[in-house]
């Protein structure tokens, strides 16, 4: 009897560090798995959400006016005014931006402020609320448009105006 006793007193000993080793396996399997699912734990911010949203304001207007611009125009207007600088042509116009692109420009800026939030751990949106010439005969558009920057836990909306240059101007050459 005294045997069958020792050997039950084992058995609890070993099921014991098979039942350990058995979570221990299952705690490495399911960390495994949520590390490759590539989930990022909130850390603390370096920054706050109204410090990003005042540069999301800034930055915004200047990328719009950017996105305006067509690049190719630009070049063709600047290597034509290289080679005839005669009088006829001493005045020449300088494109700046056409208001009917605005639409197409207003989305692709929210889509290159958006992925830059994004990689901040921001989410950032922008509606076009309307955009209309400062003055009867400007070439200043004031362009009205809804900014929303979130994190998750809080959100700012703002509506925010800026004035673009839009279509062509004329501009003295110096040489």
């Amino acid at each position: 009897m005294n045997k069958l006793y020792k050997n039950k007193k084992g058995q609890i000993i070993v099921m014991m560090g098979v039942l350990l080793s058995i979570s221990l396996i299952l705690i490495a399997a399911i960390s495994s798995e949520l590390s490759n699912i590539r989930m990022v734990l909130p850390e603390q911010r370096t920054t706050s959400l109204i410090d990003d949203f005042r540069d999301v304001k800034k930055v915004f207007g200047l990328v719009l006016n950017y996105n305006l611009v067509d690049a190719e125009v630009n070049a063709t207007a600047l290597a034509e005014e290289k080679y005839n600088l005669s009088w006829p042509n001493a005045w020449y116009s300088y494109y700046v931006g056409n208001i009917k692109d605005l639409p197409d420009a207003f989305e692709k800026t929210v889509r290159e402020v958006s992925i830059i939030e994004l990689s901040k751990g921001n989410v950032f949106d922008a509606e076009l609320v309307e955009y209309y010439p400062t003055t009867e005969y400007s070439t200043i558009y004031t362009v009205v448009v809804n900014l929303t920057l979130g994190n998750g836990m809080e959100r700012i909306t703002e509506r925010v105006g800026y004035n673009i240059i839009c279509n062509s101007y004329l501009t003295y050459v110096f040489r």
